[in-house]
């Protein structure tokens, strides 16, 4: 290494020369150069003349195979020197001319070369020619490169002019030879006294041994060594002016200069003398004094005391420093304006005492520090650990015992690490640190064994992570564990016209490096058509698990060739939990290139809990073939984490969407709200805490709450819910379970998740009941937003809430006798899990239940007892065929339903009830069917049972034994199940679909308020089975479909035939206008009409939805439940005075025009038409008398964008359509 001070780079390049010629560039002239860049001062010629033709070459150039320029931009290169092109089988020569040399001393002549696959046919060789004459001819190896230094004067002292030749002979294109940078240098002769010496100093500096943290600055340089000039006074009464002293290590000494060694002082005894220059290599000090020559005077001595000091850090402990002066080496010179230096210079080297660096240490210090490492692997690189002191520099001399340094962690080591281990030279070197657990922010600290160095010191913080596993890996090497595929194009081998599947690498053709082994090959897919295919064969990898790893990568490697055609293509897809990634091109074919290799590379994010991949490739040509290797998964194992909350603050982080299944969460204090999904393995909640769970917890071990645990409820689309629990899991104290209730008042079917250990009163009611029915001073409302009133009894006794009338709201239905009860009180019966109810809901406790018109609010009903777990077996059941069975939702969580009725004894599991609060006045029953399908249409239940929902269930078969059991397994995974989950299959059957609307509510697109559907096909029976949904009676509307004396909301049917009948059944109507809705099949052959009793009229159905409105009225006729039924027919039944095919309404839509209304054969005296928006405000209203062929509506052209209803009534029947107004 070089440092050179005070002077500019370009003294840098000159002292490389320097140290290549031994010589100061400041003593010297440069006589001629060349360095082939038009600007040499060194003429030379060439023989042959220079050629460079068709790789034949002799002569300048600027590179040639791996060849540059040592210096500039050019060389003299040569190539394939036996040819045609100029060349021949002889020596080439560039002959330099000679120089004349009188006058100077210390000539050196020098130059570079470069030299590549020589054999023993060729030669190169240099030849120096002195006085005209070949003295020196030397060989240059023949596969190497160098500079040639030739210092001519110490072997032709009396050399007078000095030149040089160089000569090549070669044959072969892949053989190189280059010279450059020629060069001759020389000191021009003193023509004054030249007697000047160099000599020992009256007294050497003293031996001795340094701090190294005093030496390092120029303030406090220590002296190192002494010597004198003496200028011997011979006649020329001049001065020696010394411009260039030189100085090299000794042999003793060991500090490296050029790396170690900061500067230099010099002194004269009277004064410190700065020079123009200073350089320092690891090899010698110059000193340069240019601008102001040291000057000895005319036969007179000085001595001089020179000065080291060194960089602060860096510095080996026990280093030595000692200078000598060189007597055989050129290095003191001076000006040519007095005496020169006599040669040599001195009588014998000068050598200095030897001066020790001594590194005392201060501290520790981790000279290499811990890096991030798998768990169980040692780090690497070894962690280092030096006695240092304040610099950094290491003290050796702890060694051994005195050097002992011991470390620990805030992590966990493995019981094999070795973490304490004796210094060598002042350094601990630990290449056994193991840990055992998976741990971030990790540090280590050490301390001293012995306690000299004292205090602790810590590493920077690394992470210990889990050792990276292959999750699954298809090498197609039965290399395990194995990840399986399947083909959808079958392998085939048919020779060189074709080939898929399995082939050994070596017979591919292929030449990526990562193929290896067996791998999956190709060639033409395609096949001509005998196998294969002409599209994309698709290899399908096998769904992966990731949930107990993270930081998974997905890799596999693959090699193309020759995919020419546009059809020849290679692409590939990931699918993450189900979702396609959308497929990645290897290769478009026929787009340049056509060829393709190297590895894919993905990394799965952690949220991902499955994987599959389908690798898709299409080739047609027996020029295209493509092999694929190493499919694989690789991730980090999951370790066990444990998440901790306390006074605020979650350790390590807040676990939500974080943490894994066998990770520990616990909350010591203070409240915690999980608005996310959370896993967990156990959750344990201290006393005085409290969590709130809002979406989905799932736990793999146990549930300990010494606090308190609530699943809250904030709408019907958000339930806190607690996913499936292993057998072995327990839940240990009270949860608290919520129920959203929307606002209106209508009763609901509703269950509890707990079983309580306090009344119905303690947990439905708030712990409160009104004993009066003043409101709003009697009515007692400690939780707004919570709670709801339970009615029985006029006082408000048995815990019940006080009203007028005492009307009972809370009902329990007996699954023997068929019949509901009211229960007698709530201040003493509990809430057992599953227990159902049938209970009106008024609102919140803040609600008026004195006034039945009172405005309802929306509320939540809490409970707090034992959570229900594990299997949960619902046994007091009817065991006769047909009978309704009232059950509860046991979990808090979202269930299966059928997957409950299919694992239940003697249960129909076709469908189920539930009651749909929105429908009619108070609520109405929906059947839901195994395929999704739900009647009355419009209805949000579907095949999954919500937290703290009843519904109703039927027996069978008339058998003893009936029961409903739960499994943990049937809990759905997702907290917000709202809608039809399951595909519907009513597409395989011809179907009427029936619902019943008030002409309020269809006006106004409002709920059905019942409904029926008939199912028909020729896999159907008209006898009565389990496959017909039987009808419950509702509070208010009934429509349904009868079979004999029993009644169906849903019935399944054979195909229909002429003259079949279908009786409907209605009752309980509650207003006196209906709309009843008909979506109806293309019956091929037959034509479904609809016989109304009361009007003896049929109405055709036709495909698609029939709105069919009637009224009611104190006839009884009108409202007999026998009123309505579905008749089929191959003739004309209509009886109607005119039906919807009768009139056309045009232009349907309307927009800024009128409304047309033509009658096509309608015989009726009087009509009368009137229009309603869906607001239910009439817009048009009109009667005609003896119609002509149509009516024009002018009012049309002023209604408000939106749909209206245009009725016809003739006296008879009311027709109804809609008609949209843009």
């Amino acid at each position: 290494m070089t440092k050179i001070l005070l002077r500019s780079n370009y003294i840098f390049a000159i002292a490389l020369i320097i140290n290549l010629l031994g010589n100061n560039v400041n003593a010297q002239t440069t006589l001629a150069s060349q360095s082939f860049e038009g600007s040499g001062t060194w003429n030379y010629t060439p023989n042959p003349a220079t050629y460079n033709v068709s790789g034949d070459v002799w002569g300048i150039v600027s590179s040639l195979s791996s060849i540059t320029p040592t210096d500039g931009s050019n060389f003299w290169g040569m190539q394939d020197l036996e040819n045609a092109n100029g060349g021949g089988a002889f020596y080439h020569v560039l002959n330099f001319e000679e120089i004349d040399v009188i006058g100077y001393t210390n000539i050196q002549l020098s130059f570079d070369y470069n030299v590549i696959g020589y054999d023993s046919a060729d030669n190169i060789r240099y030849v120096i020619v002195v006085n005209g004459v070949d003295v020196v001819t030397t060989a240059l190896s023949k596969n190497g490169s160098g500079t040639i230094d030739y210092n001519v004067t110490s072997n032709f002292p009396n050399a007078e002019s000095v030149g040089i030749r160089i000569e090549a002979r070669q044959n072969g294109g892949s053989d190189y030879a280059g010279v450059d940078n020629f060069e001759l240098m020389a000191t021009i002769l003193n023509s004054n006294d030249t007697t000047s010496t160099v000599n020992n100093p009256t007294t050497q500096v003293a031996g001795t041994t340094v701090d190294a943290n005093n030496v390092n600055t120029e303030l406090n340089a220590v002296d190192v060594f002494s010597f004198e000039i003496e200028d011997n006074g011979n006649g020329d009464n001049l001065p020696t002016n010394v411009i260039q002293m030189r100085f090299t290590p000794g042999n003793n000494n060991t500090l490296l200069w050029g790396e170690d060694l900061q500067g230099v002082t010099l002194y004269n005894g009277s004064m410190f003398i700065t020079p123009s220059d200073v350089i320092i290599e690891n090899t010698e000090l110059i000193l340069e004094f240019d601008d102001t020559p040291v000057s000895i005077p005319d036969n007179d001595v000085t001595e001089f005391t020179l000065g080291f000091y060194i960089n602060e850090n860096d510095i080996a402990d026990n280093d030595i420093i000692q200078v000598e002066i060189d007597a055989t080496e050129y290095g003191f010179n001076a000006d040519l304006n007095g005496s020169g230096f006599s040669t040599p210079y001195a009588s014998s080297n000068i050598t200095g005492n030897l001066i020790n660096i001594n590194v005392e240490a201060t501290r520790l210090e981790f000279l290499v520090q811990p890096t991030d490492v798998n768990v169980d692997e040692a780090i690497s690189p070894e962690v280092q650990v030096g006695f240092v002191d304040d610099n950094g520099n290491v003290d050796s001399t702890y060694t051994g015992a005195t050097g002992t340094v011991n470390l620990t962690t805030n992590g966990s080591f493995d019981a094999s690490t070795t973490n304490s281990v004796d210094a060598v030279d002042g350094i601990a070197y630990f290449d056994n640190l193991i840990f055992d657990t998976e741990q971030s922010g990790v540090d280590l600290t050490a301390t001293h064994g012995d306690g000299t160095i004292p205090f602790a010191y810590d590493s920077n913080t690394f992470n210990v992570t889990a050792t990276p596993e292959i999750i699954a890996i298809q090498d197609f090497d039965s290399t395990a564990p194995e990840w399986m595929y399947s083909s959808d194009v079958v392998f085939f081998d048919n020779g060189a016209d074709g080939y898929f599947g399995i082939l050994d690498n070596s017979s591919s053709g292929l030449n990526y490096p990562n193929l290896s082994g067996n791998i999956l090959f190709e060639n033409d897919l395609d096949d001509e058509g005998d196998n294969g295919t002409s599209g994309f064969a698709n290899l399908t990898f096998d769904t992966i698990e990731l949930e107990n790893y993270d930081s998974v990568t997905f890799s596999f490697d693959y090699d193309i060739v020759g995919y020419n055609a546009n059809t020849d293509d290679v692409k590939y897809q990931l699918y993450y939990d189900g979702v396609g990634q959308g497929d990645v091109l290897l290769l478009d074919g026929g787009v340049d290139p056509v060829d393709a290799q190297g590895t894919v590379s993905v990394s799965i994010p952690d949220s991902v809990e499955e994987v599959y991949f389908v690798l898709s490739i299409r080739n047609n040509g027996a020029d295209g073939y493509s092999g694929f290797d190493n499919f694989q998964l690789e991730g980090l194992p999951d370790t066990p984490q444990s998440f901790v909350f306390e006074d605020g603050i979650w350790v390590p982080e807040n676990p939500q969407g974080v943490s894994e299944s066998d990770d520990d969460i616990t909350i010591v204090n203070g409240t915690v709200i999980f608005n996310g999904d959370v896993k967990a393995n156990n959750l344990q909640i201290n006393s005085g805490a409290s969590l709130e769970i809002q979406e989905l917890l799932e736990i793999s071990g146990d549930i300990t709450n010494n606090g308190e645990l609530t699943f809250v409820s904030i709408s019907e689309l958000q339930t806190g819910v607690l996913g499936e629990l292993n057998p072995t899991s327990t839940v240990t104290g009270d949860v608290t379970v919520e129920r959203y209730i929307p606002s209106r008042r209508a009763f609901r079917f509703l269950t509890s998740a707990v079983t309580t250990s306090t009344s119905i009163n303690n947990n439905w009611q708030e712990g409160v009941n009104n004993t009066g029915t003043n409101f709003p001073s009697d009515n007692q409302n400690p939780n707004p937003g919570y709670g709801i009133h339970i009615t029985g009894d006029e006082n408000g006794t048995n815990g019940f809430d006080a009203t007028p009338s005492g009307n009972p709201s809370l009902f329990s239905f007996d699954n023997v006798t068929q019949t509901w009860g009211a229960i007698t009180n709530t201040n003493v019966n509990q809430l057992n899990a599953g227990d159902p109810y049938r209970v009106l809901v008024r609102g919140d406790r803040s609600t008026n239940v004195t006034d039945n018109e009172a405005s309802s609010s929306e509320t939540i009903i809490r409970s707090t007892g034992t959570l229900a777990t594990g299997t949960v077996t619902l046994s007091n059941m009817s065991n006769t065929a047909g009978e309704f069975n009232f059950f509860g939702n046991p979990y808090q969580a979202t269930v299966d339903i059928f997957a409950v009725l299919n694992n239940s004894t003697n249960i129909n599991t076709a469908g189920y009830y539930t009651w749909e609060s929105d429908l009619s006045t108070q609520g109405a029953y929906v059947y839901i069917e195994d395929d999704g399908t739900v009647t009355p249409s419009g209805s949000n239940a579907n095949t999954y049972l919500q937290p703290g929902q009843a519904a109703f269930a039927v027996t069978a078969t008339t058998a003893g034994g009936t029961s409903l059991v739960f499994e943990e397994s049937h809990k759905a995974d997702d907290s917000q199940l709202t809608e039809v989950f399951r595909q519907s299959n009513i597409s395989n059957s011809l179907q009427i679909v029936g619902n019943l609307y008030s002409e309020n509510s269809y006006n106004n697109n409002l709920p059905a308020a019942d409904g029926f559907r008939i199912k028909f096909s020729n896999s159907f029976t008209n006898s009565v089975d389990l496959n017909d949904g039987v009808k419950p009676f509702n509070i208010d509307e009934n429509f349904g479909v009868m079979n004999g004396t029993s009644m169906f909301i849903v019935e399944e049917r054979a195909l229909p035939i002429e003259e079949d009948e279908i009786q409907l059944f209605n009752n309980n109507y509650r207003t006196t206008n209906y709309v009843l809705v008909l979506d109806v099949a293309d019956f091929d052959g037959v034509t479904p009409y609809l016989q109304d009793n009361f009007t003896s009229s049929y109405t055709e159905l036709t495909e698609g939805e029939n709105a069919i409105s009637f009224t009611v009225n104190e006839n009884n006729t009108s409202f007999d439940s026998d009123r309505f039924k579905i008749v089929f027919s191959t003739d004309n039944l209509s009886t109607d005075t005119f039906e919807n095919s009768e009139f056309v309404l045009y232009p349907n839509p309307v927009e800024n025009e009128s409304l047309f209304i033509e009658f096509r054969s309608a015989n009726a005296d009087i009509v009368k038409i009137s229009v309603y928006n869906m607001l239910g405000k009439q817009v048009y209203n009109s009667e005609q008398q003896n119609l002509n062929s149509e009516i024009e509506i002018k009012e049309a052209q002023t209604w408000q964008s939106g749909v209206y209803i245009v009725k016809l009534n003739d006296g008879q029947q009311t027709i109804t359509q809609k008609v949209i107004k843009k």
